[in-house]
């Protein structure tokens, strides 16, 4: 069961990732550069949630030690659940359905990690 949520985990990365790089690229002018921000930050969470979850199913030392210094919150129940929902929020700053939807799968998932 543990490695199952760990999977589903990794796979809503993936799927934030492949938002915020399908949002980077329908950015169509000067009216949307909010979004690239958005896009930017969710593509930096995304791989910061996916690392910190590949490094708790195989520990790397060197990583571990990196991620506690800089992301001490991710490794609190409570920190990560806020992150996790702050990712969820980020995700509906972008506009189009495949957001949306990742948005509240996320949110969805907080409730239950």
């Amino acid at each position: 069961m543990y490695y199952l949520l760990k999977a589903t985990t990794l796979l809503l990365c993936v799927l934030m990732f492949a938002t915020g790089i399908i949002g980077l690229e329908s950015i169509t002018g000067v009216t949307n550069s909010g979004q690239v921000f958005v896009a930017t930050y969710m593509i930096f969470f995304s791989i910061l949630l996916f690392t910190f979850e590949a490094a708790q199913a195989q520990p790397i030392e060197w990583l571990d030690h990196m991620l506690r210094r800089n992301f001490g919150f991710l490794y609190n129940a409570v920190g990560k659940a806020f992150f996790i929902i702050f990712i969820a929020f980020l995700c509906l700053g972008l506009d189009g359905s495949l957001p949306l939807i990742t948005g509240i799968l996320v949110g969805m998932w907080t409730l239950e990690e």
